[in-house]
């Protein structure tokens, strides 16, 4: 009753033997890889080319789909929303919406970028949602503060002023 199984455990698959499921997913991965490299290592084999669940890494459902292009294009499109996140979260003024927004967003990217180093994260519905619809609000308030005046007290803060849905009823 006392004893514990190293080879169950979190610190038992660190420093044990990789699991089955680890072993499979770098297998897939390299043979995904290894077919693209071989035929079209440019501009992959095209968007649906992997079905579901063959591959679990974004990165490499993207190389082969995309290639070496799309795969560069997808980086520099995560690089970018990581630095507009830092530079959203350093010109907000402390204990704003904003500021929290920016922080929260930002680990959230991060969370997002790891994890799909072995899931399908942008590209799972489950995730890609929800995490689209805060990209959206994202670049909203990253591309808009610049023009905001400095909140009175008791006005709200409007991101979008032109929307029907803002104008009085008739």
């Amino acid at each position: 009753p006392g004893e514990v199984n190293m080879g169950v455990t979190c610190g038992g698959v660190a420093i044990g033997p990789d699991p089955a499921s680890w072993t499979s997913r770098l297998y897939a991965w390299g043979l995904a890889s290894s077919r693209v490299v071989a035929s079209s290592p440019l501009v992959g084999f095209g968007t649906g080319s992997v079905r579901l669940g063959e591959v679990d890494s974004e990165y490499v459902r993207v190389f082969v789909d995309t290639g070496i292009l799309g795969l560069t294009l997808f980086v520099w499109i995560l690089v970018r929303l990581v630095r507009g996140a830092n530079t959203l979260y350093d010109a907000m003024a402390p204990g704003t919406f904003e500021k929290g927004f920016a922080a929260g967003y930002w680990i959230s990217l991060v969370a997002m970028i790891t994890h799909a180093i072995a899931a399908t994260s942008f590209t799972s519905i489950r995730t890609m949602e929800s995490f689209m619809m805060l990209t959206g609000l994202f670049v909203t308030l990253n591309c808009r503060w610049k023009s905001w005046e400095p909140v009175s007290a008791g006005n709200p803060r409007v991101l979008v002023e032109s929307a029907s849905v803002l104008e009085p009823s008739r």
